[in-house]
């Protein structure tokens, strides 16, 4: 600092100047500043007091945290519930989509949230989403099996829909010319739920039939039996044929059987069954059973209990007939007929020159090119074997027209091959009295029916009840009725 008037430097805090001793006036601008100064420092610091809401905002942050860290919580404890729910309670919820499938459905929209949440986390329990795609698999398989079906009806030869020559050869045997594909169907008999290919075959001129099964395991086509022997030594007479599945309590049956009449034999009638339980794909024989002439009537328990075993519905021994035409409850898909020349008689049969054309064997289509079951095709099939088997082939010399027109109600196709035969057709409507002993005043009727040794006469015409016949003898006569009064 220095002095206004002489300009002697005064030092700091001189009110009067050392040298010519004018007072020392104080610069107060320089003063002010020194006093402002803090109040700029405060100015400056304004911004800072501006950023206050900032540091509010991160207090609300703060104030955010509890909530956020709440709301996690409760999604931790919601997905706990949730896995609990699935593992304490998921064999119960199968049962329940096993007995009603539309019901776990219901019960999973209780809640919406929920739902959604379970749809996303167990996407298994969804079941329209299994249906679809066991749809898929299941349509799958079946085209795979159709195509190997295809295969090896071209590799085997198809031998359905056609007639083939019976013919004696020069060693006293038979010929039939049937080799090859003789049937065919795809249906799950494992139990699996996967769909399965049976095909039956014929191999050494039709000696023997054979079973073979496909199923589809990873995409692939495998074979999972080969060469189940079901009929063997075929008939040389008028005989029929068939192979065809029985779903039983335990599952499917795989059976094959031939009833026939050997008119060159003693006692006549012939017959064979084979049945194979199926079950995992495990094939075991469980009937093997065949019979012969006398055995129609000595052994009628045992016949009846190997029917049984094969899981039919029988209370009675096959006569004449097929098992699978007393329970009509199967599914039939192999068919064979053979029917021998009226003309040819088989007690000169040694007598015969080789190479005689005796008979013809046609083999039945009763499933179409896909292999599925056609019901209508095989009810046609057994409604003809009926029809031919228990009329067209009866004679007036035999015991029955109809032998269980006491048991069954008759139709149509059993009607059909006698309904211009009015012998035949008074016969079927006589033999309902005469077993139950009624006398007839006709002579011809009288002494057609003593001569089987089933009848016994024991009441005589006049006192014969008509309430004696039961219910079904009572349709079958006025339906025979019907007929005769159309001639």
């Amino acid at each position: 600092m220095f002095c206004a008037k002489c300009g002697s430097e005064v030092g700091p805090g001189q009110k009067f100047c050392g040298s010519c001793g004018a007072p020392i006036k104080q610069p107060q601008q320089k003063v002010e500043p020194e006093t402002e100064l803090p109040k700029k420092a405060v100015q400056k610091e304004q911004p800072v007091k501006k950023e206050q809401p900032v540091k509010k905002e991160q207090s609300e942050e703060k104030t955010y945290v509890p909530v956020i860290a709440g709301v996690a919580v409760l999604v931790v404890v919601l997905i706990v519930v949730l896995v609990l729910k699935f593992t304490l309670f998921g064999n119960r919820g199968d049962d329940a989509r096993t007995d009603a499938g539309s019901e776990v459905t219901d019960d999973s929209h209780a809640d919406d949230e929920t739902a959604q949440d379970d749809t996303d986390q167990e996407p298994a329990d969804d079941i329209s989403d299994d249906t679809d795609t066991a749809d898929v698999s299941d349509a799958s398989n079946v085209e795979l099996l159709q195509q190997k079906y295809e295969e090896l009806s071209e590799d085997l030869k198809d031998a359905r829909g056609a007639s083939y020559d019976v013919i004696k050869t020069e060693d006293g045997e038979q010929k039939y010319g049937v080799i090859g594909l003789m049937g065919a169907i795809i249906q799950d008999i494992s139990g699996d739920g996967v769909e399965d290919l049976v095909v039956v075959r014929s191999e050494d001129d039709f000696e023997k039939t054979y079973a073979d099964v496909y199923t589809v395991e990873d995409g692939a086509v495998v074979e999972k039996a080969d060469g189940l022997l079901l009929m063997e030594g075929m008939a040389a007479d008028n005989s029929t044929g068939v192979a065809y599945l029985k779903q039983t309590s335990d599952g499917w049956n795989l059976i094959g059987e031939v009833a026939s009449c050997y008119s060159h034999y003693a006692d006549g009638d012939h017959g064979v069954i084979v049945a194979y339980t199926c079950t995992d794909h495990a094939y075991k024989k469980c009937v093997d059973y065949g019979y012969a002439g006398s055995d129609l009537y000595e052994e009628e328990p045992r016949m009846v209990r190997a029917g049984q075993d094969a899981g039919l519905a029988i209370t009675s021994a096959p006569q004449e007939e097929l098992y699978a035409a007393m329970d009509r409850d199967v599914k039939v898909f192999m068919g064979y007929e053979l029917r021998v020349d009226a003309s040819f008689d088989f007690t000169d049969w040694y007598n015969k020159p080789n190479g005689v054309v005796f008979g013809q064997l046609e083999v039945v289509r009763l499933t179409g090119d896909d292999c599925l079951y056609d019901k209508k095709a095989a009810n046609d099939f057994m409604d003809m074997y009926e029809s031919v088997n228990r009329g067209g082939g009866i004679s007036e010399d035999a015991d029955f027209v109809f032998p269980d027109s006491d048991t069954r109600k008759l139709t149509a196709a059993d009607l059909e091959p006698i309904k211009d035969n009015a012998k035949l057709l008074r016969l079927a409507r006589n033999e309902l009295y005469a077993r139950h002993g009624r006398e007839f005043t006709s002579e011809d009727l009288q002494e057609h029916f003593m001569s089987k040794a089933w009848y016994t006469p024991t009441i005589k015409a006049d006192d014969f009840d008509e309430d004696t016949l039961n219910k079904v003898e009572k349709y079958n006569r006025d339906l025979i009725k019907s007929y005769e009064a159309e001639l």
